[in-house]
């Protein structure tokens, strides 16, 4: 800081010196980003590296591929810092009728109680195929109810309807069942706790399930966010697809991502060797698979996941 003294005080009181502080030169720095005679200043853009890895059910290690453990040493490269799942294979989708959704209870007006049964397990991929199952399930229990079930043809123009009838008594079907509770996507049973001889069933989808999830607590370990699309409600949510209704031939699906990728974090100093991965329907269980498919080694999964590397 310069000091300069006034030599002129004459307007000033006896014994006051007039100083004045001068302006500081601008910083270097400064200076050095305003001088227009250095060459302009650019930042260059580092590109991440990316790679991609095949994770499948045949590397698992336990024998159920529904809840699998994939060891390998070589599955990431070190030091990655986000992954997603780029596509999916599942080459077999399970029974729309199976053991989590084929129990049905109903009431008869005629007998008074309840009646239990259980639809066979298999592949309906009509609305005709599935209504010809209930009624010949009902009809098991004619002579307890005192009921007898019928259908009327499915209408071309409305396909996806059904009228469910009954002779000799009016009825109602229980909502703890498991067909009313986890067959909601499968028949749309009416809820109503009225008993009547004629009930519309009025959207069958055929579906067990709508989504197949896969979820992995070492592949998501260090997400901080919950992605509407893909999330479940679970924190260990990596991915989940709509794999539409049975076409009756086509019993695998595969998906694969265009556009934008859902990115998860990853702690770069945690390298990943084993991957925990587990399907699971909606409602929250493990994906079922009919056991004697698994024994067969008919079921499994592939999973293509990139990973970034800044």
């Amino acid at each position: 800081m310069e000091v300069e003294h006034h030599t002129n005080t004459s307007l000033l009181p006896r014994g006051v010196v007039s100083v004045l502080l001068s302006r500081q030169p601008q910083s270097l720095i400064r200076d050095k980003f305003y001088n227009h005679n250095l060459e302009p200043q650019c930042l260059r853009k580092h590109q991440p590296h990316r790679s991609s890895m095949i994770i499948t059910s045949d590397k698992s290690n336990v024998a159920n591929p529904v809840d699998s453990i994939i060891s390998d040493s070589n599955l990431f490269n070190p030091e990655v810092n986000k992954l997603a799942v780029k596509s999916v294979h599942v080459n077999y989708l399970p029974p729309n009728v199976n053991v989590r959704n084929q129990t049905l209870t109903f009431f008869s007006s005629n007998s008074g109680i309840n009646h239990t049964v259980n639809l066979v397990e298999g592949y309906y991929n009509t609305p005709t195929l599935i209504m010809t199952q209930l009624v010949a399930s009902l009809n098991t229990q004619t002579g307890a109810s005192g009921l007898t079930f019928s259908f009327p043809a499915i209408s071309v123009t409305n396909p996806r309807s059904a009228v469910l009838n009954s002779a000799g008594g009016n009825y109602f079907f229980i909502l703890t069942s498991s067909m009313m509770v986890k067959g909601q996507f499968l028949l749309g049973l009416p809820r109503d706790q009225v008993g009547s001889a004629s009930k519309v069933i009025p959207n069958m989808t055929l579906q067990y399930t709508r989504w197949i999830g896969f979820r992995s607590s070492v592949l998501t370990q260090d997400s901080k966010n919950s992605n509407t699309q893909n999330s479940l409600g679970s924190s260990d949510q990596l991915f989940r697809f709509f794999h539409g209704s049975l076409d009756g031939v086509n019993k695998e699906v595969s998906v694969v991502l265009e556009g934008s990728l859902d990115w998860i974090a990853h702690n770069p100093t945690v390298n990943i060797n084993d991957v925990d991965m587990r399907l699971y329907d909606e409602f929250g269980q493990l994906l079922y698979i009919p056991a004697n498919v698994i024994a067969a080694e008919s079921f499994g999964w592939s999973m293509v996941v990139v990973s970034e590397t800044y």
